[in-house]
């Protein structure tokens, strides 16, 4: 079979149907697979990502093919891998597209997830001088305590701007502090702390998916 064969075949996990094939690239010498990218379907990107769409992209490690996990049939690749195992071989798609977060290093990314200093760490407040005693050292921790916090503090803090210049500004990511920035002022409670929530969760599951660590699924 060409290349061009393979092309939006479907790929599977235990045959389970996770997404299909949107590039790859074969070796003309000896027919192996050097390149593939996996369109994953919604479901599976926010089961293995925490990402809430459609049409997310990820490199398959064609490592997976050589050890014997994969396997070509003609409905498509079928992996010898549980679902919840997935993040093992994939990793996003980075091209040269000129975003930040294509080209984003290991020890920023490292910097990002890290604790900060404990007088620089974030605390809630629902008011002026009214200090509600929680505090976030990282943004795993700040995503918590958003899903967690009276509703009033996050009304207090988002309409001040808070959240995102301590982002940028204290964690050092300016890129979910733009995503923040973006989030309609007009919605209402619940709704606001859901997308804070989910932007910052779906930030923390991509910087670690660049950085190659596995993801806990209790954290996304």
């Amino acid at each position: 079979m060409k290349s061009t064969d393979f092309m939006d075949k479907d790929v599977f996990a235990l045959d389970e149907r996770i997404g299909k094939i949107k590039e790859i690239e074969v070796d003309p010498q000896d027919y192996n697979v050097t390149h593939l990218e996996v369109e994953l379907d919604k479901d599976v990107a926010e089961y293995v990502l925490g990402v809430k769409k459609g049409g997310v992209r990820n490199m398959l490690n064609v490592s997976a093919l050589e050890k014997g996990t994969g396997m070509w049939t003609e409905d498509g690749l079928h992996l010898k891998v549980a679902k919840d195992q997935l993040h093992r071989y994939l990793k996003p798609a980075v091209r040269n597209s000129g975003n930040e977060e294509d080209s984003i290093s290991d020890l920023k990314i490292v910097k990002i997830l890290s604790p900060v200093p404990k007088e620089n760490e974030f605390r809630f407040y629902i008011g002026i001088d009214q200090n509600t005693g929680k505090t976030a050292e990282d943004l795993e921790t700040f995503a918590e305590k958003l899903e967690e916090i009276d509703f009033d503090s996050v009304k207090f803090h988002f309409q001040r701007n808070d959240f995102q210049e301590w982002v940028e500004y204290t964690v050092g990511d300016d890129v979910l502090a733009k995503e923040i920035s973006q989030i309609n002022k007009q919605l209402f409670d619940e709704d606001l702390r859901e997308k804070l929530v989910m932007t910052v969760k779906a930030r923390i599951a991509r910087l670690k998916l660049l950085h190659g660590e596995l993801i806990p699924s209790n954290k996304l």
